[in-house]
């Protein structure tokens, strides 16, 4: 479809968009051809195709996060205390379990027991 412009100076007046074939189209269509009345026929470019919607990437559902929780502090335990809760004590520090296990109570003593701030035993 063909559409139709009346200028006037640099500025549009008026902008109309016949029916093909339609007596109005005609009527316009002699304006165009005659320069002194203004009117022009503009060319009706085809719309440029939509671009196309990106793909829907589905969304994976996310667990919700949990709030975490402090360690519980692990006292030192007695001197007279069993290996076992030293070796437990020891790996809440950063010792590895089979190490820890592997030496002696004495020794757990030494490198984790230090007394504690204002305390004896």
């Amino acid at each position: 479809m063909t559409i139709y412009q009346r200028s006037s100076g640099g500025h549009v007046a008026e902008s109309v968009r016949p029916l093909e074939g339609s007596p109005e189209a005609a009527e316009l269509e002699q304006l165009a051809a005659d320069p002194a009345s203004g009117w022009r026929a503009v060319a009706d470019e085809p719309p440029a195709p939509a671009e196309p919607d990106p793909p829907v990437v589905p969304i994976e559902p996310v667990e919700p996060v949990k709030p975490v929780e402090p360690e519980p502090l692990v006292e030192r335990p007695a001197k007279a205390a069993a290996k076992a809760e030293w070796v437990a004590y020891a790996v809440f520090h950063g010792a590895e379990q089979v190490e820890a296990e592997a030496v002696t109570k004495d020794d757990l003593i030494k490198v984790y027991g230090g007394e504690p701030d204002g305390a004896g035993e």
